[in-house]
C-alpha cells in the first residue's frame, strides 16, 4: 500500500474512539445494579468478605444521596435485607468466573472491587475497538472503508459497554479475538490450541456464548470439511466448559434464567423453575414490536441480521462468479453463522439489548462494509474459465 492510500484517518478515528471508551468507562462508570453481586463474588473469590462488604464499599463510592437507589424497590430491598435471598440470586452471576476472576485480581490491585468491575469493562471495550480494526484489515477493508469500524461501534452504542459492571465488554473482546484467530491463517498447530482456549474463555466469560461457539463451529464444519475435526474439538471444549460451570456454580438452568431476566417482573422468587409459556410469548410479541420500530437499540437486531444476510448473499455471488478473494470462505462462514446466531439467540432469549450482542453487531458492520467495498481484490487477475465453484 503506497503512502497516498494509507488509511490514516480511519486509524486515527479508531484510536481516538478506543481512548474515549477507556477514559469514559473509568471516569464515568454507570454503576448499574449488577455491580453489587459481582463485587460480592469478587471479594469472596479471594476471601475478602462478601455481601456486607460489597454494599459498604458501594455506599462509600456513590455517597449517601445515591446509595438509596440500590436498595429501593421490592427486589432490591429484599436483596439488601435478606441474606438468604441474596445468596439464592448469586448463581445467576456466578456463572461468569473469568470476569469475576479478573475483577478480583484488579480489585486487589486498586483496592476497590467496585471500581474493578468497570475498569475491566473499560479496558476490554477499548481493546475490542482496536481489535475490530485489525479484523477489518484482515478481511480486506482498505483505505477509508476502515471507517466502518468506529462508525459501527458508535451506531451500536458501543460506548455504553465501557462503564458497565457486567462481563459484556470482556465477552465482546474474547469473541472478537476468537474470530480474528480463526480468519488470520490456517487451522493448524498453535492456532488450533489457541482456538480451543479462546472457546473456553468465551464460555467462562458469559455462558450463553456457547450458542455462538456451537453455530460458528457448525458452519465451519459444513463449509470447510477439512476443519471438521478441529471444529468439533472447539465445540466440545466450549460445551464441556458450559457443563462444568453449570455444575460447580449451582446455576438453576435456562428456564430459571429466562424467568428471572425476562418473564418474572418482580424477581421475588429465586429461582423460579416453572416454565411460563404465556409469559414467554408475551415477551416475544413485545420485543418484536420494539424491533419493528419502537426503539432504536432494539431495531439494531433487525438491521444487523439484514446486513449479515446481504453480506452472505454478496459473498455467494462473488464465489459463483469466480471473483472471490482468499477470504471469501471465511466471510461466508461468519456472515451466515452470525445471522443464524442472532435469530436463534432472540428466540431462546428475547432481549435485543445491544450489549449482549455487540460482538455480532460489530462484525456485521465490518462484513457489510467488505461486501459493498468496490474493487475487492481477487485471487486471480481475471476470472478463470470453467463452471462456477460449488
Amino acid at each position: 500500500m503506497d503512502k497516498s492510500t494509507r488509511p490514516v484517518l480511519p486509524l486515527i478515528a479508531t484510536a481516538l474512539l478506543a481512548a474515549l471508551v477507556l477514559v469514559r468507562g473509568i471516569l464515568h462508570p454507570q454503576l448499574n445494579y449488577d455491580v453489587i453481586p459481582y463485587t460480592a463474588l469478587s471479594k469472596e473469590m479471594r476471601g475478602n468478605g462478601g455481601k456486607a462488604e460489597a454494599y459498604r464499599e458501594l455506599a462509600a463510592k456513590v455517597g449517601s444521596r445515591r446509595f438509596p437507589l440500590y436498595v429501593s424497590g421490592s427486589y432490591r430491598e429484599r436483596m439488601y435485607a435478606d441474606d438468604k435471598f441474596f445468596q439464592a440470586n448469586l448463581p445467576f452471576y456466578r456463572i461468569r468466573p473469568f470476569y469475576i476472576s479478573l475483577c478480583s485480581v484488579v480489585g486487589s490491585l486498586v483496592h476497590s472491587d467496585v471500581a474493578a468491575t468497570y475498569i475491566v469493562s473499560a479496558v476490554a471495550a477499548a481493546l475490542a475497538v482496536l481489535l475490530s480494526c485489525a479484523i477489518a484489515g484482515t478481511v480486506g477493508l482498505r483505505g477509508n472503508w476502515l471507517l466502518a469500524v468506529p462508525l459501527t461501534w458508535i451506531t451500536a452504542g458501543g460506548l455504553n459497554l465501557a462503564g458497565l459492571s457486567t462481563p459484556d465488554a470482556l465477552a465482546t473482546l474474547v469473541s472478537l479475538l476468537f474470530v480474528q484467530t480463526s480468519i488470520a491463517g490456517p487451522w493448524r498447530g498453535a492456532r488450533t490450541i489457541f482456538l480451543i482456549l479462546l472457546a473456553v474463555l468465551m464460555v467462562t466469560t458469559r455462558t450463553d456464548i456457547v450458542l455462538l461457539v456451537a453455530i460458528l463451529m457448525l458452519h465451519e464444519g459444513l463449509v470447510e470439511p477439512h476443519h471438521r475435526l478441529i471444529a468439533l474439538l472447539v465445540f466440545l471444549a466450549g460445551l464441556s466448559t458450559y457443563l462444568v460451570i453449570q455444575e460447580h456454580s449451582g446455576n438453576y438452568g435456562y428456564i430459571a434464567i429466562l424467568n428471572f431476566a425476562l418473564v418474572d417482573g418482580s424477581h421475588d422468587m429465586a429461582p423460579n423453575l416453572v416454565p411460563n409459556l404465556h409469559g414467554y410469548l408475551l415477551i416475544i410479541i413485545h420485543q418484536l414490536l420494539q424491533i419493528l420500530g419502537e426503539g432504536f437499540q432494539q431495531a439494531l437486531l433487525f438491521l444487523a441480521v439484514s446486513l449479515l444476510v446481504f453480506a452472505w448473499y454478496r459473498e455467494r455471488r462473488l464465489r459463483e462468479a469466480q471473483q472471490a478473494d482468499e477470504l471469501n470462505q471465511r466471510a461466508l462462514i461468519l456472515s451466515g453463522a452470525l445471522a443464524l446466531y442472532l435469530v436463534t439467540r432472540f428466540v431462546l432469549f428475547p432481549s435485543p439489548i445491544a450489549r449482549f450482542m455487540m460482538n455480532a453487531y460489530v462484525l456485521a458492520g465490518i462484513l457489510f462494509a467488505r461486501a459493498i467495498q468496490p474493487n475487492v481484490p481477487t485471487t486471480q487477475s481475471e476470472p478463470s474459465p470453467g463452471p462456477p465453484r460449488k
